[in-house]
């Protein structure tokens, strides 16, 4: 990076002119300038370090080259009027000393180097290196070589601006770093910011506006702001990483570092020292493996999302993530096709078409045909995947890849083949209007390979719908069998004769009726075997069975041979029919032939098999389990799922056992038994957790049982998913609907619903039967228009017409017996089956004769008004009077409530004061050893040389940031790996060193602290460092304390404050919240977990202290539900035009039947004394006063109070709006 300079001075003389030469040894001085022109001038100039001649006695200046002159900025005239004790810092009598004795020493013959800071004409100070040594041939002359360091410092400036990145700026920095004279040339250098973005190709030469218009607009603000901080003298150091234009139109990264070397007297950078890097390649890099991250978290979405769904939802999920992958990768269109290669027929399940294409119609219809002879079918059949570029296919030609590439736009095309067993059920289209090397992502192994997986996963996900609708249709098919009783029924007697046998069996087992009455259950000629082909012993046959215990068995399997020789499996139940004796007189065996359905099994076992792969592969939960040493492992995410570490798991199905939920152990312990017995053949059981912070979970365990070859369990292994969303979505939606069904059947208006296309009634509830006269029986298909006027319907037909919901119309309706009376109705629409229907509510308003009667009335109560008048002043007053109490008794519960918390308040301010205490007394303790040590430090810093200095210096920075501090377990492993390191490293006393690096919390040996730590000195220099350590932890400690004692005065101010002002003003209601915590923070830190989720809530206009005593009462009570044990979870968010604050606890819940009193004044279940009964009747008006509303939910487990406030703010009218 910097070159040394040798000047070689080669002189040819005569004998002569060496005698005289030799004479002239002894010239004065003031010969000397002219003997050293002649000899040295030309060369001096032509070397660019700076180098001259000065006097052994006095330091003067006796001939010196330009780039002396110009290094310290003197005209060449007066530098020789100079001496190095002037140009020296250093002039002090001892300093002058030291470098006078070096001058001497030089003279007499040493070559001394050393370091020295000198002043240039501007007062900048140079640190130098100083080369001294005799000049041959003369007397009481020096040479004199100066090396300026500022580059190097510079230069390890910059380097140290990035540690991680030194080895790469090494490799990347070229040898015209630029050395920028600010003053002299305004323009930023940059020759090797040329030859990066390749205009030095063209000739161009970067000027600081084209530097500054180049960059991205993106960029240019941040660097063009820490480039004129730098400028200004601000930071000494300008770094930055910014985009530029190269040449041939694209963007490359450049890293610019530039280190300011001088500064002007009013504090401005006059010169600086930098290089440009281009770092392209490595923000490329980046931003690659940015993306695959993305891809993986994608193909891991999917595979999740389909894997856990039903089969009912696979279908909406698949175009979910179709369109999902196609906004991932930027395309314009993506489409999912399923093909029937038997019949070459192409269906489009779902194409997605992205917002910003400009071509809309769709890439197929939606059924269509195929040709397995054109390009890119052809190599989807043959599980290839297709990119194809619309500039590879001719424009004349007439292939179907031009067509589609023509009818939709497309540039750049990608087609994924679905495949299964390998063959091939359809594909994933992926399409843009835009070229390849337009697109972001580039369609290389990598992403290929995830999109074949995504395609995988999306393959089993159909094939698994498509199994679990076959059997869902086999399911129905044996049921309807079973209703028509086309079953094969069988009747034997007690010696095994057949007796009867329906025509069903003629099919089931193969054999006419006739030839079925002349066997016998156990002839030869049914050649009975085992399901898998074993032998079937007689004892196992369905009629010993029955007859031997007399009772009915069920689902016996086995398998014969029918007359065709074609094996039949059969499914038997069969019952004995006993006589008044009890003795078998008969026995009746229903034979079902399972052989479609056996297969069918066999099928779904291997694609349920496929599905747990594809389960582990996705990462879920799975569990092992040893039935013979009872050791059970899990996967990670099982781990995750429950809620527990490792090392809580005692790694046995006892210890699994006891983490289900007490109400499930026994239905856990039954479904286990029965697998294991062999009743079932998998295991399958929704069930309950705890989690360690009280929260319940629900999973969804499945299994199956290993055996030995004799048929004992060994292992049972299988999945865990945690499914508590899908639970509580299928309890809201069963509550829902029984909501409506309530609603729908003893509502007093009438209601019907419509088909808007044909107009006809679909259904009625009981009041509409009612109101119009209809049976049941007449409404099927009755056309609405019936039960209106022609004006009438006039109106409501425009309505279903245009699925126009209107509410309040007047209407005139007609009764089966031909009455017309005037109604007022509703209409609205839903979907249903992907169709519109129209529900109409029609309200009987015939009654408005009792309007007359009202009138009546009316006269009556005019009477009655003056003597309302009269009381309403009293009442008027009588409410000012509760209005007041209500004040005053508000504040009274606040004040009883602040009353209860006093202590633990207290508590919770003596406990920062306390650490404040301890932490000054450590203060003094280590300000007096800092004392005592401080003057050996700054001895021992006089002995250090400047790098050594650096290191400490940089140590003390690394110290004064605040660490954890280590203990137990943890301090001893960091100490004994700090110890190894440092033995690698060389130091001989590595414990004392690795136990003052523990102290500090440091882990590993900062490698700017090895140069100081070989110093002898090193164990004071330590312990200096080990005091400011302690110092900046204990004032960190002082702060964090007084912060929380402010905290706890601020909600101490709020909450006992009491407004008496009448009209609302605006206010934070989290702030609000978070006074009443912080004033039972004593009481919720002892075995209280608190889960807080406020949404961002802009103040609202309301009573602040009002609500202070609403939420102190609710999460109060709360607290005392639980007995201060459990949790509590505070909500806030925005519903419509109101804010909701939710406080929910997992105590034992509101009983039932009480829920309805809570709010009545002075009811309480507390004991007496503990309880005024008016907290929630309060916290019940105070919402009231707000305009809101109050709901609870209890259940056993969890409590709920949801507070509705209306969302107002203050307008600059005045006038107070809702938000919406």
């Amino acid at each position: 990076m910097y070159r040394k300079t040798f000047l070689f001075v080669v002189s040819v003389k005569s004998e002569s002119q060496s005698r005289s030469a030799k004479g002239d040894r002894s010239a004065k001085k003031d010969d000397a300038p002219k003997y050293l022109d002649v000899v040295f001038k030309e060369l001096l100039d032509c070397v660019d370090q700076p180098i001259g001649i000065i006097s052994a006695e006095t330091g003067e200046f006796v001939s010196y080259n330009a780039a002396m002159v110009s290094l310290f900025g003197y005209p060449s005239e007066s530098l020789r009027q100079m001496n190095v004790f002037v140009l020296s810092r250093s002039v002090g009598k001892r300093s002058e000393a030291e470098l006078k004795s070096k001058l001497e020493r030089a003279a007499k013959g040493e070559d001394l180097k050393f370091q020295l800071t000198l002043l240039n004409a501007r007062s900048n100070s140079i640190r130098c290196r100083v080369r001294l040594a005799s000049l041959s041939g003369s007397t009481g002359l020096l040479r004199i070589w100066i090396e300026d360091l500022r580059k190097q410092e510079a230069v390890r400036t910059l380097l140290k601006g990035d540690t991680d990145g030194q080895d790469f700026l090494i490799q990347n920095l070229s040898e015209d770093l630029w050395d920028w004279n600010i003053e002299e040339n305004p323009i930023l250098p940059g020759e090797r910011l040329e030859g990066i973005l390749k205009y030095s190709d063209l000739g161009y030469k970067i000027s600081f506006d084209f530097w500054k218009n180049k960059i991205h607009p993106k960029d240019a603000r941040t660097t063009m702001t820490l480039l004129k901080q730098t400028l200004k003298g601000k930071r000494d150091l300008f770094d930055a990483e910014y985009r530029m234009l190269s040449a041939d139109g694209s963007y490359k990264w450049i890293l610019t570092r530039g280190q300011v070397l001088e500064k002007k007297q009013d504090g401005q950078a006059s010169r600086m020292l930098g290089f440009h890097i281009d770092i392209s390649a490595q923000k490329n890099a980046e931003e690659t493996d940015r993306q695959r991250r993305n891809l993986e978290a994608l193909t891991t979405s999917i595979s999740t999302e389909l894997i856990n769904l039903p089969g009912k939802e696979i279908g909406e999920a698949i175009r979910n993530n179709i369109e999902k992958i196609g906004r991932f990768f930027g395309m314009d269109r993506s489409y999912l096709v399923i093909y029937d290669v038997d019949t070459l027929i192409r269906e489009l399940v779902h194409e997605y078409i992205a917002p910003k294409a400009k071509n809309r119609a769709p890439s197929w219809e939606k059924i269509s045909k195929i040709n397995p002879d054109s390009y890119i079918t052809g190599q989807i059949l043959n599980n290839k995947i297709v990119m194809l570029d619309e500039r590879e296919v001719p424009k004349e030609s007439a292939s179907q890849a031009r067509v589609i590439l023509d009818n939709t736009g497309i540039k750049f095309f990608v087609g994924i083949p679905l495949s299964l067993a390998g063959r091939v059920i359809g594909a994933i289209g992926l399409s843009s209007e835009s070229y390849r090397e337009k697109i972001k992502h580039r369609f290389e192994e990598f992403e290929i390979f995830h999109l074949r997986t995504i395609g995988e996963v999306i393959s089993n996900a159909i094939e698994r719908r498509r199994k679990e609708e076959e059997l869902r249709a086999e399911r129905d098919l044996l049921a309807g069998i079973m209703n028509t009783s086309v079953a094969a029924i069988t009747v034997l007697d007690p010696d095994g004769s057949i007796l009867y046998a329906n025509p069903s069996a003629e099919k089931v087992l193969g054999l006419s009726l006739e030839d079925l009455r002349q066997r016998k259950y156990d002839s030869k000629e049914w050649k009975p075997t085992s399901l898998d082909g074993g032998p079937w012993k007689p004892e196992d046959q369905p009629f010993t069975r029955v007859m031997t215990s007399k009772e009915a068995v069920f689902d016996v399997r086995h398998a014969i041979e029918d007359s065709n020789g074609l094996k039949k499996y059969l499914s038997i139940n069969g019952s004995p029919i006993k006589n008044e004796e009890g003795r078998i007189t008969s026995l009746v065996f229903l034979v079902t032939d399972i052989t479609d359905s056996l297969l069918a099994e066999r099928a779904l076992k291997e694609s349920e098999e496929n599905l747990r792969l594809a389960l582990n592969a996705a990462k879920m939960g799975t569990w092992s389990w040893n039935l013979q040493d009872d050791s059970m492992h899990w996967s990670k995410n099982t781990f995750d799922l429950f809620g527990i570490s490792f090392e809580e798991f005692q790694g046995t199905g006892s210890g699994f056992f006891a983490l289900v939920h007490p109400e499930d152990s026994s239905l856990m312990e039954d479904a286990v038994d029965k697998s294991l017995r062999g009743e079932t053949k998998d295991f399958h059981l929704e069930y309950r957790i705890f989690h360690k912070d009280g929260t319940v979970h629900w999973i969804e365990g499945k299994g199956m049982v290993y055996r030995d070859v004799e048929g004992n369990p060994i292992r049972m292994a299988g999945t865990v998913t945690d499914i508590t969303d899908r639970k509580s979505s299928e309890e809201e939606l069963k509550a829902s609907r029984s909501r409506f069904q309530a609603f729908y059947r003893f509502a007093n208006e009438g209601i019907l619903f419509v088909n808007p296309r044909t107009e006809r009634i679909l259904d009625t509830n009981p009041a509409f039967l009612n109101i119009f006269g209809f049976s049941p029986e007449d409404i099927q298909g009755l056309p609405a228009s019936s039960l209106f006027t022609p004006e009438s319907w006039t109106t409501v037909h425009a309505r279903l017409r245009s699925f126009e919901s209107a509410d309040n119309l007047e209407l005139r309706t007609v009764r089966i017996d031909g009455t017309v009376f005037p109604s007022i109705g509703n209409i609205h629409f839903y979907t249903e089956r992907e169709s519109f229907i129209a529900a109409i509510s029609l309200l009987d308003t015939s009654a408005i004769h009792e309007v007359e009667i009202l009138r009546t009335v009316n006269n009556e109560i005019s009477v009655r008004n003056k003597l309302i008048e009269m009381q309403k002043n009293e009442l008027q007053e009588t409410l000012n009077d509760l209005k007041r109490t209500q004040d005053q008794l508000i504040q009274s519960e606040k004040m009883a409530a602040l009353g209860q918390l006093i202590a633990g308040i207290a508590h919770e301010i003596n406990n920062p004061i306390g650490a404040v205490k301890a932490s000054n007394q450590n203060l003094q303790e280590c300000l007096k050893r800092f004392q005592s040590l401080l003057p050996l430090v700054q001895a021992i810093f006089g002995g250090m040389s400047a790098e050594e200095v650096d290191s400490f210096r940089t140590f003390l920075n690394l110290v004064r940031q605040i660490r954890e501090q280590l203990a137990g377990i943890e301090e001893r492993r960091v100490k004994r790996d700090l110890v190894e390191e440092l033995t690698n490293l060389g130091f001989s006393n590595p414990y004392i060193i690795a136990d003052s690096l523990t102290d500090m919390g440091f882990r590993t040996v900062p490698k700017e602290a090895v140069l100081f730590l070989r110093h002898s000195h090193s164990a004071t220099l330590l312990e200096y460092s080990t005091i400011e350590s302690f110092f900046f932890t204990n004032t960190n400690t002082i702060q964090i304390a007084v912060d929380r004692v402010s905290k706890i005065l601020y909600a101490l101010k709020n909450f006992s404050h009491f407004d008496t002002e009448s009209s609302k003003r605006l206010a934070s209601l989290q702030e609000n919240l978070e006074t009443v915590l912080t004033i039972y923070q004593n009481q919720l830190k002892k075995g209280i977990l608190v889960s807080k989720e406020y949404a961002d809530v802009p103040k609202i206009l309301c009573y602040p202290d009002d609500l202070l005593h609403v939420w102190t009462n609710l999460i109060y009570n709360s607290l005392q539900a639980m007995a201060f044990r459990g949790k509590i979870s505070i909500r806030m968010f925005l519903q419509d035009s109101e804010v909701a604050v939710e406080i929910n606890d997992d105590g034992p819940g509101i009983p039932e039947g009480i829920q309805d009193r809570i709010f009545q004044p002075f009811f309480t279940t507390k004991p007496p004394g503990e309880g005024s009964g008016l907290g929630l009747d309060i916290v019940n008006k105070i919402v009231e006063k707000h305009d809101g509303r109050i709901e609870v939910e209890s259940r056993p487990g969890s409590t709920t109070f949801r507070v509705f406030l209306p969302y107002l703010i203050e307008e600059e009218s005045g006038i107070i709006s809702e938000r919406k």
